[in-house]
This record gives C-alpha cells, sequence and structure tokens, in this order.
C-alpha cells in the first residue's frame, strides 16, 4: 500500500536537503558547521547562514530518517505474506549499502546511504515491539545523542594546540589548508577524489580525535532515534494522517515554535564567541541538534495539517512525484553538484557566496520537481529505484507505462 502522505514529506525532504549539502561542494567541509571557516567577513553569509541554521539545518534529513524508519515497519508488513521479512529486508539494506558505497567512493563523500543501510539493519529487528517498549528505546537513544553533543571539558580547551589539529582542520582549517584543498578540487578527477576524501592529521590517535569521534557518534545515535521514532509514528497513524487536525496544529505550532526558538538561542550563543570551537563542541552542537529535532516534527505535522485540510494540493502533488523519486532525485543532486563545483567540470568551487548557493539550490529543486513530474507519467518508478527492487525480489520489475 501507498501512502501519499509519505510520497509528500520525502519529496519536502528530498528538495531541502541541497539548501545545506550544496556547500560542501562549493566551499571547504568546515564552512557547513561554521560561517568563520571561509568568506567569514562578508555580512551576507552570515545571514544566508543563520537563516539556514534556524529553518533547514538537519531539519530534511531529520524527516528522510524518521520516513526511512516508518518504511522498514510497512515493507516488513507488505511483504510478510510473501516471503520472510527479514529476508527481504536484509537484501534490500546490503544493496543499499552498495549504491551508497559507490555514490561516496566514486562521486560524494558526504553520503548517507551507507549510514542508513547499516542502521536500518540494526533497528529492523525491533520493528515488531510495542510502541511504548520503542518509546523508551528512543528517549534512550536521543538522550546518548544529547549526552554525547555535549562535551563539557571543551569549553576549557586550547584547540590550538597541536594534538587538537584534526578538530582545527575539521572545524576551523588554516589559510595554507583552504588554499591546499581548493587546488586540488579544482583538479581533475583523481585530484578532487583525494582531497575530498578523509585527512589523517596524526599518525596517532589523538585528544582532538577523541571530540570528533564523540561528535560523530552524536550524529549516529540521532539518527537511529529518528529512525525509531518514524517507527513509533507510523504505528501510531501519525504519518498516515490519521490523527485529529488539532492533534497535528499543536505538532506544527510546538515543534516550529521549540524548534526555531532554540535554533536562534544556539545561534547568538555561538556568534558571542564568533563560533569558537571551544562552545560548539561545549554545547552548541548539543543546542542545534535539539533544536533540529523539535523543528523536525514541527515540519512534519505542518505538512500533515495541511494535507488534512486539503490545501497545497496541486504543490503536494509534485512534492510526491519527486518524492517517488526520492533514490534517483538523491544521486541526482550530488552529481549535479559535483558537475557544477568540482574542477573536472564546471570547476566553480569557493567562487560563489552562500546567497548564490542558495538560489543554485532552489534552482536545482525545481528541475528536479519538472523531470519527476515528467518521467513519473511515463515509468513507473525511477531508474534507480526500478534497479534497486529487481535487485531486491531478484526479478525485474514494471518499468514503462503502456
Amino acid at each position: 500500500m501507498r501512502y501519499d502522505s509519505l510520497d509528500i514529506l520525502r519529496g519536502l525532504a528530498l528538495l531541502g536537503l541541497p539548501l545545506l549539502n550544496i556547500a560542501s561542494f562549493a566551499m571547504p567541509f568546515a564552512a557547513y558547521l561554521n560561517p568563520y571557516a571561509y568568506d567569514g567577513d562578508q555580512p551576507l553569509n552570515h545571514i544566508v547562514f543563520s537563516i539556514l541554521q534556524v529553518t533547514a539545518n538537519q531539519k530534511f534529513y531529520g524527516i528522510f530518517s524518521i520516513l526511512f524508519g516508518a518504511s522498514i515497519v510497512l515493507l516488513a508488513t507488505k511483504y510478510n505474506d510473501n516471503e520472510s521479512p527479514a529476508w527481504f529486508m536484509v537484501r534490500r539494506l546490503v544493496w543499499l549499502f552498495v549504491f551508497g558505497a559507490l555514490h561516496m567512493y566514486f562521486l560524494w563523500e558526504g553520503d548517507i546511504l551507507t549510514t542508513y543501510a547499516v542502521i536500518g539493519i540494526l533497528i529492523f529487528w525491533l520493528r515488531n515491539y510495542s510502541t511504548l517498549t520503542l518509546s523508551i528505546i528512543w528517549i534512550l537513544l536521543i538522550s546518548l545523542s544529547c549526552w554525547l553533543g555535549y562535551q563539557p571539558d571543551a569549553h576549557f580547551i586550547d584547540f590550538s594546540d597541536p594534538q587538537y589539529a584534526s578538530v582545527q582542520y575539521f572545524y576551523l582549517p588554516s589559510q595554507e589548508q583552504i588554499t591546499t584543498f581548493l587546488e586540488g578540487v579544482r583538479g581533475g578527477y583523481l585530484s578532487v577524489m583525494s582531497e575530498t576524501s578523509w585527512k589523517e592529521t596524526s599518525e596517532t590517535f589523538t585528544a582532538g580525535d577523541d571530540i570528533l569521534v564523540a561528535f560523530a557518534m552524536a550524529g549516529l545515535f540521532k539518527i537511529c532515534s529518528l529512525m525509531l521514532l518514524g517507527m513509533i509514528l507510523f504505528k501510531t497513524g501519525v504519518l498516515q494522517i490519521q490523527k485529529s487536525l488539532k492533534f497535528y496544529i499543536v505538532m506544527a505550532t510546538v515543534g516550529i515554535t521549540l524548534g526555531y526558538s532554540l535554533s536562534i538561542y544556539a545561534l547568538s550563543y555561538l556568534y558571542s564567541s564568533s563560533f569558537a570551537a571551544s562552545d560548539f563542541f561545549f554545547q552548541g552542537d548539543m543546542l542545534l541538534l535539539i533544536s533540529s529535532y523539535a523543528t523536525t516534527l514541527g515540519y512534519i505535522g505542518l505538512i500533515c495539517m495541511l494535507i488534512k485540510l486539503q490545501f497545497c494540493q496541486k504543490a503536494f502533488t509534485l512534492l510526491s512525484y519527486a518524492g517517488r523519486l526520492a533514490f534517483t532525485n538523491y544521486i541526482m543532486q550530488s552529481a549535479i553538484c559535483a558537475l557544477i563545483f568540482y574542477g573536472y567540470a564546471g570547476g566553480l568551487v569557493g567562487y560563489m557566496n552562500r546567497f548564490e548557493l542558495v538560489l543554485y539550490a532552489i534552482s536545482i529543486g525545481a528541475l528536479q520537481l519538472a523531470f519527476s513530474a515528467w518521467w513519473i507519467k511515463r515509468f513507473y518508478q525511477g531508474p534507480l529505484e526500478w534497479l534497486w527492487r529487481s535487485l531486491c525480489t531478484c526479478k525485474f520489475q514494471a518499468f514503462k507505462r503502456t
């Protein structure tokens, strides 16, 4: 059974991803986290960064993660009568990991599919637990994520110390490191792939690496908790628009108000020290994590409310088309951005400010909306969706409409 609400939410999440991800193609990665890492003397960059931090950062991949968890419950139920749902889901996630690894190795190191595949295999075995049990595990996971994101010792660390070189490279690279990076990504394909891969700053595990591991683990546990939340929201009918209008109004109002308020507070806190690494890793990351969680739920409540009111039906139809081609569109976004910014094609990396990048991201979204509408009228599913499902079911799926 296909739920239009899931496709609409997936389409919204998909089109929101380039607003943030495009910076990872067009600037050093540190600029994704820190507005002072690149072009920090331009006021417009700070304005755009702040707006995106409040409205978009971590929100759209949060929706994706929730929908991924919901899809595990949905697909396990769908295939329960035909074969073992575990065997089908393992095949599905193993192939997703393969696609993600190819995407990460040959196109863009920021791939999320491999992470989803690994976490998906782990949480699949929780699908039959009661909503109460899932809720308890969810609370534990989000608490663990916040605990890892809160690093009180960081507030007293001198990050100029050589043992924290990895943090400096990750969060606030030197001008020399930025120049080296830009030279690499403005080169040929092999130069780009070499420069965008993870760089070791020390032959031994340092104190700086401890901080980055905790930062990464906070993100991973957040994704786990979001997927579990997706299971809960699907099991309780929230994502299928089975709750009252009042429920969605409250969900949207509380989520967006709380999320935006916390984001603004976090930005104020971080800007008070010019986004110092000591403050970011102390509690800035934790505040942004919590605020994004609230806003993500608020956005889901808002979209579900509008669907229930039957508002914006034409726009939602277009979003649902994009959502049905989410896998294809996600890889397409990486390909488009690589062709625009990397040296083996457009070579525009490092030449655009954040406002121009937002315009590019909006253009990519508009292109994908038009492409998805054109494609879905002629084919049952996207090309990568077709390939993925054919591999999972071990037989060719219907593709072209007659």
